[in-house]
């Protein structure tokens, strides 16, 4: 995909000023199909951008950070639960991220795994659930699955993430993780079938809040809802501004214009 990317882009790298990922044009960006709400939605309706913006890299740099953190999350993931959950919370995740990125950001493109990564990294949270037991400290295991989201929505405040992406990501990896993970066979052990009911009924429960939650954003953004105007300080939980940078110029470099 990033070759195909670069093609679009005469297989040069932008200066790194315009691109400091070591990719292509934010142009090309756009032609392969990273996230551009106006595009996603009427008279346009290319709404497989929503999936396909996980696909694309907005550099070697992205690519190499991307890769290495899915490797190290995802493929645990999908030895313990196999190629279909893998594919099916990654899709899901992708999609939510995009969502999201598209309903608070809608001026900026973005691309990339991140929130396919942090639904992987909130997967934690329903597998020492149903491992309760199994599970050496599970309440310290579940803060440090917590602390570890949490530094990294920090480094999200910083330009070049998207904190929303990574937001849509977590809410659906978490989900997800208790409605699909768990074997039969570890509950076998427990042999209390009141145990059995709790899980089926957690299970029951998120996947309703799963249901609600899409419907939700997807009315919200393509219903014409502009969550970006009734909330102008969501901005914010993307990028602060510090004397390091300023949001303001990212925003200019990532703006589509």
């Amino acid at each position: 995909m990033f070759i195909w990317t670069m093609s679009l882009s005469s297989y040069q790298f932008q200066p790194a000023d315009v691109n400091p990922m070591l990719g292509p044009s934010f142009r090309a960006l756009e032609n392969a199909g990273c996230k551009v709400t106006s595009l996603e939605l009427s008279p346009h309706n290319q709404v497989w951008r929503l999936l396909s913006a996980g696909f694309l890299h907005t550099g070697l740099i992205h690519i190499f950070f991307n890769l290495s953190a899915l490797w190290s999350i995802g493929y645990r993931f999908e030895v313990e639960y196999g190629v279909w959950k893998f594919a099916l919370v990654a899709v899901l995740c992708c999609i939510s991220g995009y969502t999201m990125s598209s309903i608070f950001l809608p001026t900026e493109i973005s691309c990339g795994l991140s929130g396919v990564l942090f639904g992987f990294l909130c997967t934690g949270y329903g597998d020492v659930y149903h491992n309760w037991h199994l599970v050496l400290q599970p309440r310290q295991a579940m803060l440090r699955i917590s602390g570890i989201v949490f530094v990294l929505l920090l480094f999200g405040l910083s330009p070049l993430f998207d904190n929303f992406v990574h937001f849509g990501g977590a809410i659906v990896g978490t989900l997800c993780s208790f409605i699909l993970l768990g074997h039969d066979s570890v509950y076998a052990l427990y042999k209390n079938e009141k145990v059995i009911i709790h899980r089926d009924r957690v299970r029951l429960l998120c996947l309703v809040i799963l249901t609600v939650y899409f419907v939700g954003i997807f009315i919200i953004l393509f219903g014409g809802v502009d969550i970006s105007e009734e909330c102008k300080w969501c901005q914010y939980l993307s990028c602060i501004d510090t004397p390091l940078w300023s949001c303001e110029d990212y925003r200019q470099t990532f703006i589509r214009k």
